[in-house]
């Protein structure tokens, strides 16, 4: 298992589908990805990787992969209790992004 840091920089921390590389959105921050989105979680039950390790783990994904994963039903999109829900973007050619 790579040992990875998490420090403030340029870089956040790559795809975990694609790979591709996502520019931090500003350097005073950690891994606050522009063009994707980060996740993170202490352990779930059920997984042989994160439950009971003791540690946070940490991924990204860009919003290609997953756009890509909504569309093809591999994620959910879920509207927050007492929030409207809000149509996806558009991609990053058709003007629609942020």
């Amino acid at each position: 298992m790579t040992d990875i840091k998490l420090v403030m920089g340029e870089q956040a921390l790559p795809c975990i589908k694609c790979g591709k590389q996502l520019p931090n959105f500003s350097p005073d921050t950690d891994n606050q990805p522009c063009g994707g989105t980060e996740f993170w979680t202490y352990g779930h039950y059920g997984s042989a990787v994160t439950d009971l390790s003791g540690t946070k783990h940490f991924v990204c994904v860009c919003d290609d992969c997953l756009r890509t994963a909504l569309d093809l039903g591999h994620a959910a999109a879920v509207p927050l209790r007492g929030r409207p829900a809000v149509p996806l973007r558009g991609r990053p050619d058709d003007h629609g992004f942020y």
